[in-house]
Formats: C-alpha cells, structure tokens, sequence
C-alpha cells in the first residue's frame, strides 16, 4: 500500500512511506531524510569539512573550514562568510595597487601604501609603517635649538695680535640679551715664543657694530673700549669698559683687538681660542658662522676674513649679572680617561633646568680607534634604567673625530629637575675615544651657552668616577630640541 501518495510503497523500494519526498529517484532535499532511498544523506547535508555547517546550511564551500555563514573575512582569497563577495579588505578601492590584505593601511587614499614615500607635512602615514608625519623615523623632526655641550674642539690655537703692522682680530657675536655691558673676559696666551714677543705690546678692545653687509664685517663704528697697557699680566684678562654701551638682542657686534704699542712688530700677544684641524665654515653644531666667529686682519692691506678653525674664548658681563659668550676654554684631548671598550665607559650626568625640552636626537662626537664592534649610546634615567638606545655602526665613523647621531622612535620630553645619563659604550673587541672641554667658571669665565646641568664621568669597570672630583668638564654631546 502506498500510504504517501508518492507513487512508490515498501515493496516499491519506498524507504519511508510515510514522506511523499522520498521515494527511489527523488530529488534530494535539505530536510535530512534519504529523500533518493540510496541508503545515504545527500551530501549537501553533511558537513565535509567539520566547520559546523553543511551547504544545506548555506555553507558556500564545504571544503574549507573557514568558510561558512557570518565566519570572518580573511585575507585568502575566498568569500568567508558565504555573502556572494570576497573581503572588502582583499578589493583595492582606492587603485593604488595595494589593499587592506596587502598591508595598505588607507585603502580609500592612493598615497598610503607600504613602500609610498612619507610626505613629513601632508598628515598621513603614507608608507604604512604606523607613523605619521613628525613621528616617523623618515620625517627629520624640527630640530629648532640644542641642549647640552654643543660644542667641539681638537685644541686650542692662538691668533698672533702683531708681528704685522696693521693686524687686528675680530670676535663676532650676536647678541643674545638686551641691556648694559661693562666688562668682557678674555683668555691672553703668552706661554713662550709663537705666543707673545717683547713686553706683550699694548691692546686696545673695541666693542663696535656690525656693518651690515653680507659679510659682517666690524663697521668702524665703537660704543666703547678697554686699552690694556700690561697684558701679559694675567691670562684670563678682564678688559673694563671705559664706558658701559647698551647692546640689543638679536643685533652682531665685533669684539675688535688691536695692538696700539708703537712697535708691534717685537711686542705683540695672542688671544686663545677653541680650535678645529679642519678649518672649514660651521665647525660648531649649536651655533652658526655669522652668530659667532673670529675674524682677523692679516696686515694694514689685508681684507678682513673668517678664521673657521677658531672658535672666539669669551664672556660679556652686563650690569644685570647676565653673562654671554663662550666660555669653554680648554680641550683635554689626551689628558682625561677617554677610552671607550669593554669595561671602559664615558658618560654625561645630568639634571634639566630651565624647564622641559621636547627632543628628537642624542649626538655625541666620538673617534673609531680601530677593533670591531659598533658604539652604543645609552639614555638612562637617574636609576640607569633604559630610556632608549641607539647603535651607531662601525662603518658610520671615518678616521677621526665626528659628531654621531642617534634618532629617537618618538619624541621624548626632559623633566625639569630630573637627571639623566648619555652612557657610551662598545663591546672589548672595539675601541672608541671620546675626551672633555673644560668650562672656564673656575677661571671667572661664564656664558649662557656653557652646559651649566651636568658633567664628565668615566669608568673602568669600577665605580664612576669624575676628573679630579670636579664638575667643570663636559662630554660633547647634545640633544636635539623641537621648539627654541
């Protein structure tokens, strides 16, 4: 008896007479019956590949586990939730050539996508490293000033004030404070012959305006002086202003020395400076040419030119206790521990005033003596605890004394009153050399511009320790500071 009506009983092969679907040679239906009566499921019922879902199930693809109803998109190619369309993140929208899957971090701006050269003003991360702009390393951040001992030096060299009828020596400066000066500090040198001759001559110091012209040249014009009759009396000369003269901020003047003895040929001395081997123009990382320089006059016919390889020793005191210049007056290249290998470390100690600074940059001037290994340059907190470190590769130094610099991930802001380490390292297979600059405070040398916050430490292997337990010396180094 056919009991469902489908045409087919028991004896027919009906193999569920009591479902009109299923009868031999029916269709197979998702309804989880042998609809066919062959003894099997039909396929689409069964879930082939474990994921939960068969195709009766809407699973577009029962071969592969990821891929089923409402399953996450992923980047292979295939329509993972079974919505008739591949990952938006797989669709280049923008045709740049690269999509979402393909690491383009803006899919909907052509300029983003890795390997795109970041444009450091235009507010995107164009090359997808996660980094915008300023932040990121391929951007130069704004370094605007420095802080630290931006300063370096070889020696130091003296420039002859005679032998020549005529010769007159400049120090050019800007000024960097407005207000009355008085007094200025010199350093002298006379130690024997090449330094000085007969009684030393006569010096007359001009305080005078700049010219104006591109050149910068002492105008001729004086707002006051100092004649020093005796000047081989004391190096670290105060030359007293007959006059006190107002100086205004941001404008040059010139320092002008002349020797007024009669006989300048047999009585001259010299004025010392910090000295550079290559005299070449912007020899100093904090400050520029046309800022501060020594210029000097060969003779009475000669034009006056830029000295580059001597930076001017001086401090300008005004009535208000502001002191400016520049005052480091010593290089200890060879006399101060400055061995860095294994054990061997140099290291700036330092606590911030003046309020917080906002960094980009660590540079220090070190010299490859020879070895293998690269530098390390550690900036610690007062603890010793990492900050960040930079390597600075053995291949980056030539065969003498350089400025190196370490760029940081992120800009990093200097706590007021905190203290911090620059700490330079190398492993014992290499060997590096670094040496300090003397400040002249013990000397009554002052300037803004000296590094007043820290001081030169060393080790070698045993606690650090400081030259001579004095805190005058400075490491040359220097961050670089976003903002003035």
């Amino acid at each position: 008896i056919d009991d469902d009506g489908d045409g087919v009983d028991e004896c027919g092969g009906d193999c569920d007479d009591g479902d009109p679907d299923s009868y031999p040679g029916a269709a197979e239906l998702c309804d989880g019956l042998d609809n066919d009566c062959d003894g099997w499921l039909w396929s689409d019922e069964v879930d082939d590949d474990g994921d939960g879902y068969g195709e009766c199930d809407g699973d577009c693809d029962d071969g592969a586990a990821d891929t089923y109803p409402a399953a996450p998109e992923l980047c292979d190619g295939l329509d993972n939730d079974c919505d008739g369309w591949p990952s938006g993140d797989e669709i280049d929208d923008d045709g740049d050539g690269y999509d979402e899957c393909g690491g383009d971090c803006d899919d909907g701006e052509p300029a983003a996508h890795p390997g795109y050269p970041e444009d450091c003003g235009d507010g995107i991360d164009n090359d997808c490293d996660g980094y915008v702009d300023l932040v990121d390393n391929d951007c130069p951040l704004p370094v605007d000033s420095t802080y630290g001992c931006a300063w370096n030096a070889d020696n130091l060299d003296n420039m002859e004030l005679g032998e020549q009828w005529g010769r007159q020596i400049s120090y050019r400066f800007r000024a960097t404070h407005s207000g009355d000066v008085d007094e200025v500090m010199i350093f002298l040198v006379f130690a024997g012959p090449g330094y000085y001759s007969g009684t030393g001559g006569e010096v007359l110091l001009e305080l005078q305006t700049d010219d104006g012209s591109p050149d910068h040249l002492p105008s001729g014009v004086t707002l006051t002086s100092s004649l020093v009759t005796d000047p081989t009396l004391i190096w670290n000369r105060m030359f007293v202003f007959n006059a006190p003269a107002s100086l205004q901020s941001g404008e040059l003047y010139h320092l002008v020395f002349t020797d007024t003895d009669p006989d300048p040929i047999n009585n001259w001395v010299s004025v010392d400076c910090l000295y550079m081997a290559v005299n070449a123009p912007d020899m100093q990382p904090g400050v520029s040419d046309t800022d501060l320089a020594a210029l000097w006059k060969y003779n009475t016919n000669s034009p006056w030119e830029v000295s580059y390889k001597n930076t001017p020793i001086f401090s300008l005191f005004f009535t208000d206790g502001t002191v400016i210049g520049q005052a480091y007056v010593d290089v200890w290249y060879g006399a101060a521990p400055g061995d860095i290998s294994g054990v061997d470390m140099i290291r700036e100690v330092f606590t911030v005033s003046g309020g917080d600074r906002e960094v980009a940059e660590l540079s220090v001037r070190v010299k490859r003596m020879g070895g293998s290994g690269d530098l390390t340059i550690k900036f610690q907190d007062a603890g010793g605890q990492l900050i960040e470190e930079g390597i600075i590769p053995q291949a980056t130094f030539g065969g003498d004394y350089q400025w190196v610099t370490h760029t940081f991930t992120a800009p990093y802001t200097l706590v007021d009153g905190q203290t911090y380490h620059v700490e330079l390292s190398a492993p014992a297979a290499a060997q590096y050399h670094t040496y300090p600059l003397q400040d002249g405070t013990f000397y009554g040398f002052d300037a803004t511009s000296l590094f007043h916050d820290g001081h030169y430490q060393y080790t070698d292997g045993g606690p650090w320790g400081m030259l001579w337990d004095r805190t005058d010396f400075d490491l040359q180094f220097y961050f670089g500071v976003i903002g003035p």
